[in-house]
């Protein structure tokens, strides 16, 4: 038996004013966002609440010591509202600011400490992938651990969700490239997880259209045509989260998260190099099914290959040029086995460790 639900609000709203006007921000909120977005879009409002940018703590994705210094930042102030203005990292870090009485986040992260919910939570993204304005998941990497770990808990879902157009008129080819790849690949773990529904497969298939349109759009008229297409991206993003939020992403986000713990190289970036060896790995090794039917819907949507589609829009480089070796991959495969277990739960082929570090080695 599947089950699926949709518990944020889902709201939008063409701009940051509208946004303003039926919110009213007051001296109880606190907006956790970046510094670019603090002072163009935020600081020029005047407005009365606290706000934190989150990449003042350090750059990059959520890490354990970043979070514990915005944690000691946020105790400064009284507020019952946290408004997360921003991309996967200012989300995923405000899911932890609605929560009291943390005691150790690596026990919060590993089950060992409960989560306890004491602040409202709206959720604004500003990327065209993340879908985590959606999820009850919270994603930190634990450097002392070489890893990423996820925090999976209904205390976190945001209460209301609400997608805004006009951040995206800023955001870098570089950033919407990989930030859509991201919600393009959890719509196609979504559709593979032996947790799929009839509801999530519709909500990752229409992601998938519409993304792969988007894409063969940018193909044709250029990189500057995101711009047509941006406002699309964002809802085929929410549609994804949607999907995965319910059925789960598997092997591929997994398997991605040693090379951002251990290079930091971005989550988008390192699940796209994921992506083409663990579809040819499922090709091989459980052929027919919903694998074909999912080759079949990419067909359907235009795109014979959508690894070749997508190399044609933005570069990845090989992991040996991060510093990895052969050694290198036998020790992230033995850290996903061992700290991936939600995930790979939800994997459409689970392989062995052998079979990892072969997969690995298609991108060393």
């Amino acid at each position: 038996m599947t089950s699926f639900k949709i518990v944020p609000q889902i709201k939008n709203c063409d701009s940051f004013d509208d946004f303003l006007a039926e919110y009213k921000l007051c001296q109880k909120d606190l907006i956790l966002t970046d510094r670019f977005l603090l002072d163009t879009y935020i600081f020029p409002k005047n407005l009365p609440c606290a706000v934190i940018a989150q990449d003042d703590f350090g750059g990059g994705e959520p890490t354990s010591e970043k979070v514990k210094k915005i944690l000691e930042q946020a105790r400064k102030y009284d507020y019952n509202r946290v408004i997360a203005i921003g991309g996967g990292t200012a989300i995923d870090i405000s899911k932890i600011l609605v929560l009291s009485g943390i005691q150790n986040l690596f026990n919060l992260f590993t089950g060992k400490e409960a989560p306890c919910r004491e602040r409202e939570l709206i959720i604004i993204p500003t990327t065209c992938g993340t879908g985590s304005e959606i999820t009850n998941i919270s994603i930190v990497a634990f450097e002392e651990e070489g890893t990423k770990l996820g925090l999976a808990n209904d205390s976190i879902y945001a209460d209301t969700a609400v997608l805004i157009p006009e951040f995206l008129e800023n955001l870098p080819y570089k950033v919407f490239m990989f930030s859509s790849v991201d919600a393009l690949i959890h719509a196609v773990e979504s559709y593979l997880s032996p947790l799929a529904s009839v509801q999530s497969d519709f909500f990752a298939k229409e992601a998938i259209k519409i993304i792969l349109s988007a894409y063969l759009h940018i193909e044709k008229n250029g990189k500057d045509s995101k711009k047509d297409v941006a406002k699309d991206v964002l809802t085929a993003s929410n549609y994804a989260g949607i999907a995965f939020s319910n059925a789960g992403c598997g092997l591929i986000h997994a398997m991605s998260y040693p090379l951002s713990g251990e290079y930091h190289i971005p989550h988008g970036e390192a699940n796209y190099m994921m992506l083409a060896p663990i579809l040819n790995f499922y090709g091989k090794r459980a052929p027919g099914g919903r694998f074909d039917s999912l080759k079949i819907f990419f067909k359907n949507c235009g795109v014979a290959d959508v690894n070749s589609l997508i190399s044609k829009l933005i570069e990845i480089k090989p992991l040996s040029s991060y510093g990895a070796d052969k050694n290198t991959l036998i020790t992230f495969a033995e850290q996903v086995i061992k700290s991936q277990q939600r995930l790979l739960a939800r994997s459409y082929v689970l392989p062995g460790e052998t079979e990892m570090v072969g997969i690995y080695n298609k991108i060393l």
